[in-house]
């Protein structure tokens, strides 16, 4: 899902996931890449290529694709999760791909308004908010 958001020059910098996605029997993720994951019923499907976010200091290199129930982040460049309510299911990596394991992930329910701001889950409110709080300076 996350390479169909992309364009070709993103398989070609990131060619260890090219082959993690194709050979069913890789294992492990370079820790340069983080996988994670949220729980969607509130807003719209987003689907977002590359992208680089920059809040409070902290930096995300990434891309995300949410399609309800579900949400799914990709992290790149040992970047920092994008928000805390994100579930970190990279080790999802290190299983064979045969193997069966029950996991109770404790997805977060978060909201995807905005389509084209990856990594932003802001409530329909919040959003109304920032936008009057800003409109003096437009």
């Amino acid at each position: 899902m996350i390479f169909s958001t992309n364009i070709t020059v993103f398989r070609k910098s990131n060619p260890y996931l090219e082959q993690f996605v194709m050979n069913k029997n890789l294992t492990n993720l370079p820790d340069e890449y983080s996988v994670y994951m949220y729980y969607n019923i509130e807003g719209n499907p987003r689907y977002h290529g590359y992208a680089v976010l920059s809040n409070e200091g902290k930096t995300s290199v990434l891309s995300e694709v949410t399609y309800p129930p579900y949400g799914f982040v990709l992290t790149m460049q040992n970047s920092e999760c994008p928000d805390k309510r994100l579930t970190d299911i990279s080790y999802f990596a290190n299983f064979q791909y045969d193997t069966e394991w029950e996991v109770d992930l404790h997805l977060n329910p978060l909201p995807t308004w905005l389509h084209y701001s990856p990594g932003d889950y802001r409530t329909k409110e919040d959003i109304r908010r920032a936008i009057s709080l800003n409109k003096g300076d437009l």
